[in-house]
């Protein structure tokens, strides 16, 4: 999933750059925050975590259930394994796309049913993409061929699909983002490159729309910059590209009817309406790391080892020969919203760091500390008192799990 992220794929959208710019220049505080309004825009400049170190949560190193094995039953055994959600009554879903399939297990991890197969007819996946649970422990999924919707009930039944209508041009890739309070769906529409691009450093915008129910496209929240990316080799017949390394990216996440959306060259998150009106943004001081030499070599090595035959790694050293390496490193790579509504946002790791580190912001986008949590492995889902997790061993097996978010009592 990391190697896709980074192939989706020049500054924040021109209203967010006017509409910052509005803002003025006021002087930091040395700890905490200020917060100030422009133009109707709330903005929070974070300088320190509200956090004590007492007041630290953490994320428990053992997980108090766990689903995956190497061996024996084949329903534990978990294949491109991309997401998972924790149901109302504790039941886990998990999108396990290798086998085109939405697995149910019990609040203790024991397998209970599976829903789907590969197939492009009603309840059945071909490029099984995106999973999200909806009020009353139904559940949404996304298939990328053909930009179709499912709906499932909490008992797993298919209940109906549809398609996505004309969101942003034939020209565009479609990623479902998140579901809004009234069941509409946050969308990226991504412009898809081809044959003729120029050779080099690109980055194209990308629309975030909101679908309705039917498939149609009920609001547009706006154009912002998409993921950086190399045109590698192009021609008027065909073109070859690759994700840039340490490349900025944009990210967005959804929490009740607000949209959540970064674009990466800054410590910077807009929070706006599903109609593109702009209420707050969230800033940390920061300053973006520089890209060393031992970063490049360590990522080049990254790239070379997740080659599965020499090939593969041949194909590979081409890209890293025209590789175009940043001098600095993006402020974040991910965001999401937990459930109560608190951001979440995953530092950048350069490659010689052993842990992620996620920061915490609250409702109100005041920041309250970091958490580290082991670099292997990704944050799908974040509750009140846990964490869902998905992770690879040393063996490659994947895994999910859930932890116990520990929040001590606050003085």
């Amino acid at each position: 999933m990391k190697r896709m992220r980074r192939a989706m794929s020049l500054a924040m959208s021109a209203q967010v750059a006017v509409l910052a710019a509005c803002a003025g220049e006021a002087k930091a505080p040395a700890e905490g925050e200020t917060v100030r309004d422009s133009a109707g825009i709330q903005i929070v400049d974070n300088v320190s975590p509200k956090w004590t170190e007492a007041e630290r949560w953490s994320i428990a190193d053992t997980p108090t259930v766990e689903i995956g094995e190497a061996e024996g039953d084949t329903n534990y055994q978990l294949f491109q394994a991309f997401d998972a959600v924790r149901l109302d009554d504790g039941r886990i879903v998990v999108a396990n796309a290798g086998t085109h399939q939405l697995r149910f297990y019990d609040r203790d991890g024991r397998y209970l049913f599976s829903s789907g197969r590969k197939g492009g007819g009603p309840g059945e996946f071909e490029n099984l993409s995106f999973l999200a649970k909806l009020s009353g422990d139904s559940l949404v999924t996304h298939d990328f061929n053909g930009s179709r919707v499912s709906i499932f009930g909490p008992d797993g039944k298919f209940v109906r699909s549809f398609a996505f209508k004309n969101e942003g041009g034939s020209s565009r890739f479609s990623f479902l983002i998140g579901v809004l309070p009234d069941r509409s769906l946050l969308v990226r529409a991504d412009r898809s490159s081809g044959p003729g691009m120029a050779l080099g450093l690109h980055r194209d915008t990308t629309l975030f729309l909101v679908i309705a129910s039917d498939g149609s496209v009920r609001d547009t929240v706006g154009s912002f910059p998409g993921n950086e990316f190399l045109v590698l080799t192009s021609t008027r017949q065909s073109m070859s590209a690759a994700s840039r390394a340490f490349g900025r990216t944009t990210e967005a996440a959804v929490h009740a009817d607000r949209v959540y959306i970064g674009g990466g060259d800054t410590y910077e998150i807009g929070v706006y309406t599903p109609d593109g009106v702009l209420k707050q943004l969230i800033r940390k001081r920061h300053n973006n790391q520089k890209v060393t030499a031992e970063d490049i070599e360590l990522d080049a090595k990254e790239w070379l080892d997740a080659s599965p035959d020499e090939n593969r790694k041949r194909a590979t050293r081409l890209v890293l020969d025209k590789m175009d390496y940043p001098q600095t490193f993006p402020p974040y790579s991910a965001i999401l919203m937990d459930r109560l509504g608190n951001l979440w946002v995953r530092e950048y790791r350069r490659p010689t760091e052993e842990q992620t580190s996620w920061t915490v912001f609250d409702s109100e986008g005041r920041m309250l500390g970091t958490i580290a949590v082991p670099k292997r492995g990704d944050l799908l889902e974040v509750g009140a008192d846990f964490i869902l997790r998905r992770w690879s061993d040393d063996d490659d097996i994947e895994h999910i799990g859930v932890f116990p978010l520990v929040k001590p009592t606050s003085r």
